[in-house]
């Protein structure tokens, strides 16, 4: 008995470090469905000017923007009600550039669930992108907020949910069983 108790605990002790890694930001870009997303989340200082701003990028920016990804939902923020005027992925031969302008002054940032469609850009822009996977987008603009990791996501699928909802719940049975016994 004492061992299934540690194994679960074990278990359990697992699952909830698994699930508290994604702590930094990250971009994700899912290739196979042409979307990407943000996971983890961030705290800083915005640069106060015109609006308040944090800007990240990777690269040397030569050439020209040749696509965007806008699309502020996908971005979360910690004061309830204020979204970013602007989230903006901007798309060069050889870097990114993401950048947040918001006339509120949030202190923290997170993913979310939403997703931004890069399917409709040029055959160009979508290689570019694709081919950031693996870097890393440095802080430019703001304070404190680190930087992003531009890594290969893919949207996980409902079952995955289900099966470590499952897992935790089954665990949690199996604690309070070896605690009555």
């Amino acid at each position: 008995m004492k061992k299934l108790k540690t194994l679960l605990l074990v278990s359990c002790t697992a699952f909830m470090a698994s699930i508290s890694v994604q702590a930094a930001l990250t971009l994700n870009i899912d290739t196979a469905n042409q979307v990407l997303f943000f996971t983890g989340s961030a705290t800083g200082t915005l640069l106060v000017s015109e609006n308040q701003t944090a800007s990240w990028n990777d690269g040397t920016f030569t050439g020209g923007v040749i696509g965007t990804v806008s699309d502020p939902s996908i971005i979360t923020t910690n004061i309830s009600g204020d979204t970013p005027i602007s989230a903006n992925l901007y798309i060069y031969g050889d870097g990114l550039i993401f950048d947040l302008q918001t006339e509120g002054n949030f202190t923290e940032i997170s993913g979310n669930s939403n997703y931004a469609s890069y399917a409709d850009l040029a055959p160009a822009a979508i290689t570019a992108l694709e081919g950031r996977i693996g870097t890393t987008m440095i802080l430019g603009t703001g304070s404190g907020w680190g930087d992003i990791d531009v890594v290969a996501g893919t949207i996980p699928e409902p079952s995955t949910a289900a099966a470590l909802v499952g897992a935790f719940a089954l665990t949690f049975v199996g604690l309070r069983r070896c605690r009555k016994a």
